[in-house]
């Protein structure tokens, strides 16, 4: 009886040591929290259409992509084209000539509701003289839902010889996350 008081003891101590172990073994793995080295390197796409918004000129449609890639945690770097589905002449007169724009943008301040990105670009065949021009671009983007972003910005075009002297440009887009 006195050895059975030990090895009863012995098991019931395993046994509760036995009890933890097996529970902690079942729960999930935390996930680790987002860093700069879990959200780099994951390109996205988004699709998107609205419109340039003629300063001084009439208002075109737009089609615009972004593909973009994390830089760190908080920054980005996108590449944004867009088509604007009409222009003018040298004459300020109406055609059905298309203009893209092709900017390179620096993202800033991504995982907020509320993100602004600038940087440069190039400009084909604004104001229809089949030139391409380098440009600035900013704005800001505006997280609606995790598909959804509306973006506003603005273009500035560097022009060798601007006709009509109106080389900023504005932009609205609904930009949809594929």
């Amino acid at each position: 009886m006195t050895r059975s008081v030990p090895l009863l003891m012995a098991s019931g101590l395993a046994l509760l040591v036995a009890i933890p172990a097996a529970s902690r073994a079942q729960e999930p793995p935390a996930t680790p929290p987002a860093t700069e080295s879990t959200t780099t390197g994951k390109p996205f796409l988004d699709l998107g259409a609205g419109a340039r918004i003629g300063i001084g000129e009439p208002t075109y449609a737009a089609v615009s992509a972004r593909l973009g890639v994390p830089l760190s945690v908080n920054t980005g770097l996108s590449l944004r084209p867009t088509v604007v589905f009409g222009n003018n002449d040298a004459n300020g007169s109406r055609n059905s000539e298309t203009e893209v724009l092709l900017p390179l943008t620096l993202d800033l301040f991504t995982n907020n509701t509320v993100s602004a990105y600038v940087g440069p670009g190039l400009a084909f065949n604004t104001d229809s003289d089949g030139q391409t021009n380098a440009s600035v671009n900013a704005g800001v983007d505006i997280k609606l839902n995790q598909r959804l972003r509306f973006s506003t910005g603005l273009t500035y075009v560097f022009q060798a010889s601007d006709f009509d002297n109106r080389d900023l440009e504005a932009n609205a887009l609904l930009y949809f996350r594929l």
